[in-house]
């Protein structure tokens, strides 16, 4: 499952840049869709897990690697406007 509007290539830069945060909490359904695009098995549970970039690094290499870095066409409803991340990116906010 991706963000509502977000496509899995701009999934992907989220879970990069929030995994450098301090607690790097990141849910179920957006770490097991990175899972599945780094062509590793789900993880059961739910809710909020901590998933650190010394974790997330290799996975996001892997499936940015396995996918060709365009994962999935756009998935942007109409009218959903940018992104977070192309939000952020526009105005130049950088993680903190």
């Amino acid at each position: 499952m991706t963000l509502p509007g977000w496509t899995d290539k701009e999934l992907l830069s989220y879970i990069d840049l929030h995994s450098r945060t301090e607690r790097a909490l990141l849910h179920i359904d957006h770490i097991n869709r990175l899972l599945e695009l780094a062509g590793r098995p789900r993880i059961s549970g739910g809710g909020f897990y901590a998933l650190h970039y010394e974790e997330a690094a290799p996975l996001i290499a892997e499936a940015r690697r396995t996918n060709s870095g365009i994962v999935a066409p756009e998935s942007r409803l109409p009218g959903s406007g940018p992104s977070v991340v192309e939000r952020r990116r526009r105005r130049g906010m950088q993680a903190r």
